[in-house]
């Protein structure tokens, strides 16, 4: 006989009751099926900021009652079946094969997710003059908040001599 927690299939019914002095039961042996039931995908969308590793999209699949089903299977494109890792824009599809209990579902609208470069340091501002016939040497301290990997532009401008080489340097933190 088939319980509330039963999986898909048949069963058979059997009637059970008692007998009553005031009324006849007939009794009638039945089979009850149950069937898949349906499941839904459900795809977000995202921001991240490049690091280098890969950024993964958020695909959820749902059962009866909010069950979470898996595996769930994500599509970017551009990208195929691999989570993007360079900086750009990528649409996500999502999809839930199925399994005994389950039919197998899609995501009903795509996600797009974006890797964007990561935002600067706040205080990245300095500004050094050297000046003097070349006896000074012109250095860039690089600034507070910076890490490695980090993008500095420095420009350096000499002024009239000969012979001048540019050599750079990185000094610490400012």
């Amino acid at each position: 006989a088939a319980t509330k927690t039963s999986n898909v299939g048949s069963y058979n019914i059997i009637p059970n009751g008692g007998l009553d002095n005031n009324y006849t039961f007939n009794y009638v042996n039945g089979i009850l099926t149950i069937d898949k039931a349906n499941s839904t995908v459900v795809v977000s969308d995202g921001l991240f900021y490049y690091d280098g590793t890969s950024k993964e999209a958020n695909a959820i699949a749902y059962g009866v009652g909010g069950a979470i089903l898996s595996p769930v299977t994500k599509i970017y494109s551009p990208g195929g079946e691999f989570a993007p890792v360079n900086i750009g824009t990528y649409t996500v599809t999502a999809s839930f094969a199925g399994n005994a209990n389950y039919n197998p579902s899609s995501s009903t609208a795509s996600a797009t997710i974006t890797i964007a470069c990561p935002p600067a340091p706040k205080d990245v501002t300095s500004f050094e003059t050297a000046k003097g016939g070349g006896s000074s040497i012109p250095t860039v301290t690089r600034p507070l908040g910076t890490q490695s990997g980090d993008l500095l532009i420095v420009g350096l401008t000499y002024e009239k001599g000969n012979g001048s080489a540019i050599t750079p340097q990185l000094i610490g933190h400012s």
